[in-house]
């Protein structure tokens, strides 16, 4: 920095001539040198060039405007998949399962006639048993040649003898109603 000088006349009594001349001048010390330097290094340091951030800003701004869009989309999606399920699925559902327990209700009654079904052949098959130990087991021919040799009187006679009563099995209608 270069020394400056100032300089200003000043009348007595206020005029413009003549008078005296008072002169101030700064000398260029090393201190004042330092102390120059150090402001226009605090002026630099102060500077503060935020382009860089302010860039960094707006696209974390749009990123975020981003995925909040897409979060915007998800709820939409969400919320319609809801309403769907509410007033579409849900009744659907409601009509399959009333129509499931009126399955379950069918399964049930043929269970039932499974197990009288079984009841039924055991009684029967045991009448069967007792019939051919009370009338003996022979083979397809025997019976055949024993049939032409014997008279048939005393086959009448066995008939009225051991009359055959069927037990009491189920009745189909009772478990499958006529349908009109």
């Amino acid at each position: 920095m270069s020394s400056q000088t100032t300089s200003s006349e000043a009348e007595p009594g206020g005029g413009g001539t003549g008078g005296t001349t008072t002169s101030t001048t700064i000398k260029e010390t090393p201190s004042t040198v330092f102390t120059e330097q150090l402001i226009s290094d605090y002026v630099e340091y102060l500077k503060v060039d935020c382009s860089l951030e302010k860039t960094h800003f707006a696209e974390s701004i749009e990123e975020m405007l981003t995925k909040l869009d897409e979060f915007c989309g998800l709820v939409d999606m969400i919320r319609g998949d809801t309403t769907l399920c509410l007033y579409k699925t849900m009744p659907e559902i409601e009509v399959k399962a009333s129509e499931m327990q009126r399955l379950f209700v069918k399964i049930d009654q043929l269970e039932e006639l499974v197990t009288i079904v079984s009841k039924n052949v055991s009684l029967m098959e045991e009448q069967v048993n007792k019939a051919e130990a009370k009338m003996g087991s022979f083979s397809g021919i025997k019976k055949m040649i024993t049939s032409l040799v014997s008279p048939k009187h005393s086959a009448a006679r066995n008939k009225s003898q051991d009359q055959y009563h069927p037990p009491e099995i189920f009745n189909t209608s009772d478990f499958f109603p006529k349908q009109s």
